[in-house]
């Protein structure tokens, strides 16, 4: 897809966010161009969960059915001392309430597949990189890698947390509680970290670990999450039975830990974390990486540039403790 020199409306940042407002704003008619600074054949291990309103908001433009075709319904999420349930948040009791009572397990990336299809079907691929954005008569023109400009009425950033668009903006971030700048150079030791990772394991798994809702385990710091299993890249044919999940695991204070750690750490983790007396193997992972936890919100998430108008919205807009970077 060539990119226009004009456009209505450009989303920077295919996450999520991105992609489901250009969705929405496709379907009211407008035109929409979307461009992503990162090619869709990277795997991150995120976000993983879906909820009731999400789903409502995603139906208004066709996307909550594919989105569960494509997921676990659960139950929502479950809190443990060790094995002991200490609270239970069931969604699907909100069946009076609500046409989509559970909260979806998806990976991110299934998501954000869907989305693209659906983009696709739309005329609207994701293209190109941001590197610059200034004034025009038109609107706000946005320079992308390669030499390319596009000149748009507004510009939407929904590009993370260490965002391009917030930055050339000139848009404050900073934690609003100690009033320190968001530098993602600036990590002190004393923050708190969560290693996430996709796993497979083998099979038969003890029967009290959760198949239809999302369980911490607080005394443990680990979470499980249980997902629908990727199309490929599973384990090579003749290994063992297998499950597969997320799983997060909260890092102490002042704990070296690697970025993107690998089997053999995620295993040792998981075996020293095990809220069960039945042995968890940890057969492949598919993704694993550490996280740091974070909080900043923009001083502002709508600002003029000139006679455009730009919009922050997602982590390009705030960032949460018990979110990242």
């Amino acid at each position: 897809m060539s990119l226009p020199t004009e456009t209505q409306i450009l989303v920077v940042g295919a996450g999520p966010n991105g992609m489901a407002c250009a969705v929405t704003l496709k379907a009211l008619g407008l035109q929409v161009t979307i461009v992503d600074a990162l090619s869709r054949d990277r795997y991150e291990s995120r976000s993983s969960l879906v909820y009731p309103r999400t789903l409502e908001e995603l139906d208004t433009v066709g996307l909550a059915q594919p989105l569960l075709d494509n997921g676990i319904s659960s139950k929502g999420v479950t809190f443990h001392g060790d094995t002991d349930t200490l609270i239970a948040v069931d969604v699907s009791k909100l069946y009076k309430l609500t046409r989509f009572p559970t909260t979806l397990l998806i990976s991110q990336s299934d998501v954000e597949s869907i989305f693209e299809d659906r983009l696709k079907r739309e005329g609207v691929n994701v293209i190109w990189k941001v590197v610059g954005m200034a004034s025009n008569v038109r609107g706000v023109e946005v320079s992308l890698e390669g030499g390319s400009s596009v000149v748009a009425q507004y510009v939407i950033g929904a590009d993370g947390s260490q965002s391009t668009v917030r930055r050339l903006s000139k848009v404050d971030f900073r934690d609003p509680d100690t009033g320190v700048p968001y530098d993602a150079n600036a990590f002190p030791s004393s923050a708190l970290q969560i290693i996430l990772a996709d796993i497979y394991l083998e099979e038969p798994l003890t029967p009290t670990i959760l198949r239809d809702a999302v369980s911490w385990h607080l005394n443990n710091r680990i979470l499980f999450c249980p997902l629908l299993r990727p199309a490929r890249g599973g384990p090579e044919p003749g290994a063992p039975p297998t499950s597969y999940w997320r799983t997060a695991m909260v890092v102490p204070i002042g704990t070296t830990t690697p970025q993107h750690p690998s089997l053999e750490y995620i295993q040792a983790e998981v075996a020293k974390r095990n809220p069960w007396k039945q042995r968890l193997h940890v057969v492949k992972t598919t993704q694993a990486a550490t996280y740091r936890v974070r909080l900043a919100v923009a001083s502002t998430f709508f600002e003029k540039l000139g006679t455009g108008n730009i919009l922050l919205v997602g982590d390009a807009a705030h960032v949460h403790r018990e979110g990242k970077d």
